[in-house]
């Protein structure tokens, strides 16, 4: 499987980056955790956080964003929420976002930026 989005050629850990793009059939699905345990949908988009020793991944399939720390050698997971502000409401709402569709990932100066199809946006985490 190759993962869509724009060709990249930054360094990333070659365990991981095999993982992720071979995340397919029975390998896919959703887990955070170790590089063997975590399981990616349909990653569309990958870049290197040199920075932070991150990997940014697009798991569309998944609906988030996700965070492979290199030296932990672990998989979180980003999820999409957007803050409202009701009428009358004093204080911000946060809920999450049900159709982000990640689409592809960018870094620059250690930001981690994405964009989102379900919402032609772009967002910085």
């Amino acid at each position: 499987m190759q993962i869509g989005g724009s060709a990249r050629t930054d360094p990333m850990d070659a365990e991981v980056a095999q993982h992720v793009l071979y995340s397919e059939g029975e390998n896919e699905g959703y887990r955070d955790g170790s590089f063997q345990d975590a399981l990616f949908k349909n990653p569309q988009g990958i870049a290197f956080n040199a920075l932070k020793n991150e990997l940014a991944v697009a798991d569309t399939g998944n609906n988030c964003l996700r965070i492979a720390n290199l030296e932990e050698r672990s998989v979180r997971s980003v999820n999409f929420v957007s803050s409202i502000k009701d009428a009358g409401a004093k204080e911000l709402t946060t809920k999450r976002m049900t159709s982000p569709k990640p689409w592809d990932v960018s870094v620059s100066s250690g930001n981690v930026y994405i964009s989102l199809a379900g919402s032609n946006t772009v967002r910085d985490f």
